[in-house]
């Protein structure tokens, strides 16, 4: 392979690596998203978390729990009958973002 041509592939790899940490990121909007997702953790209810709570009403004081993560895997694995959702990923970290902005 050539100089040029290596140097290319890093930069497109380099570029590749952004792009997928860029689609990894938590939001708030990502959280809304899955909130709604009557496919969270492989859910096989056709529920999601917003038929329980429409527009999040009634989780205004959820995002200051300490075991929010534990609050909604119990949701997921329990009505929604789906997996838990590991704690580090980006679906956990954006759900507890949504939860924790329906307090404003």
């Amino acid at each position: 392979m050539t100089r040029k041509g290596l140097m290319l592939g890093t930069i497109l790899l380099a570029g590749f690596f952004t792009t997928v940490a860029i689609a990894e990121e938590s939001s708030v909007e990502m959280g809304q998203k899955l909130f709604n997702d009557p496919k969270l953790g492989g859910a096989t209810s056709g529920k999601s978390c917003g038929s329980c709570h429409a527009n999040g009403k009634g989780m205004e004081k959820a995002g200051k729990r300490a075991d929010l993560d534990a609050m909604i895997n119990r949701c997921v694995v329990g009505p929604l009958k789906g997996q838990k959702l590991d704690g580090r990923s980006v679906e956990m970290r954006s759900l507890k973002m949504y939860i924790e902005s329906l307090a404003n």
